[in-house]
């Protein structure tokens, strides 16, 4: 009687070690997917942090008359807009017309239309450029933040759309309107036209 006693105590003993360690498991367990579940918070803190979303701010603005409604013109100026228009500027980056808007080709739709070369009109493919580019120097010029580092004037002939002196012409290769973003944020150029004027506008993007 007494072995079996003996017996069954020890059997007891056994299962209640067991059921302890069975316990521990789970707390250890439960334990794993509390730390988890911090862990996702804070990584999801952090990656909303570093998700901000950009907010953008008019800083400046400019428009020049359609003086010219030829077809041909118009044509130009917005194949040549179409490129500008929308493209950001980080701090520190520099805008070059000319490379941004490359050679005004026939294979890309540029049509002739009339320029100025040595105080004299003439005609050449992407004639309007040069107001596309006048419009664009002109909102860049309010802007403390930027500094002009290249600009051209038509050769001492005045334009019809801009007060003299005013003017910013570009010829590929030759002459280039460059300026540098300084303004500590990145910026946002948009150009476009209607049937009355050609307009640029710049955005200063801050991310909050």
């Amino acid at each position: 009687m007494k072995k079996i006693i003996s017996i069954f105590s020890v059997i007891t003993t056994i299962l209640f070690l067991l059921s302890g360690c069975n316990m521990q498991e789970k707390k250890q367990e439960n334990t794993g997917e509390s730390d988890n579940k911090i862990n996702f918070t804070r990584t999801s803190t952090e990656k909303e942090v570093e998700q901000k979303k950009p907010v953008e701010k008019e800083i400046s603005n400019f428009s020049t008359p359609l003086k010219s409604g030829v077809a041909n013109r118009i044509t130009n100026i917005k194949l040549t807009y179409g490129k500008i228009n929308e493209r950001v500027l980080n701090n520190g980056e520099t805008f070059s017309f000319n490379e941004i808007v490359g050679p005004c080709t026939a294979e890309e739709g540029y049509k002739k239309a009339e320029i100025y070369v040595n105080k004299k009109i003439s005609f050449a493919l992407g004639g309007g450029n040069c107001q596309v580019s006048t419009t664009l120097y002109n909102a860049a010029l309010a802007i403390p933040g930027i500094e002009i580092t290249e600009r051209h004037e038509h050769n001492g002939r005045p334009v019809d759309y801009i007060e003299d002196g005013k003017d910013a012409t570009v010829s590929y290769n030759t002459l280039d309107l460059k300026f540098v973003n300084n303004t500590g944020n990145e910026i946002k150029l948009y150009t476009w036209c209607d049937d009355i004027n050609v307009y640029a506008k710049i955005s200063q993007i801050t991310y909050e």
